[in-house]
């Protein structure tokens, strides 16, 4: 019998007490819990062969936006993807030779008109906060 997590989709678990603490842990990051990081230590305690809370642990240490935490996010990533199923390794590949990378060419550098990571938002005169959203009319 395959465990669901709390929202009823699959999980790649065999033990209870481990998707018990996988559900901690997805509802303590929904919720910006500081115990989040302890509910998935205690996940992969219970689990270490668990992808998707390896692939949790990297986004999440990548999240904090820390240059000096990027081999502790590379090395859970890389172990995540050492636990995926066979399967599931051979249908990444061949999606990732399907779609383009977002940022032709050098991906270290954004393409020309873009603003790119840590550069100065180009905002519209009079904005309250100097940056333009996507989402707020252009001022005249």
């Amino acid at each position: 019998m395959s465990l669901t997590d709390a929202a009823g989709l699959p999980l790649t678990l065999a033990d209870r007490d481990a998707a018990a603490a996988w559900d901690r842990t997805v509802a303590g990051f929904l919720a910006h819990s500081a115990a989040t990081l302890d509910h998935l230590a205690e996940t992969l305690d219970k689990a270490p062969d668990f992808p998707l809370g390896w692939a949790a642990k990297g986004m999440f240490y990548l999240l904090l936006g820390r240059s000096e935490l990027k081999p502790v996010a590379a090395e859970a990533l890389a172990r995540a993807e050492r636990q995926r199923p066979p399967a599931q390794r051979i249908a990444s590949a061949a999606m990732s030779r399907r779609w383009p990378p977002i940022w032709p060419g050098d991906p270290s550098r954004p393409p020309t008109g873009c603003s790119g990571a840590g550069a100065a938002p180009r905002g519209q005169p009079g904005d309250e906060a100097g940056a333009w959203h996507p989402l707020r009319p252009r001022r005249q």
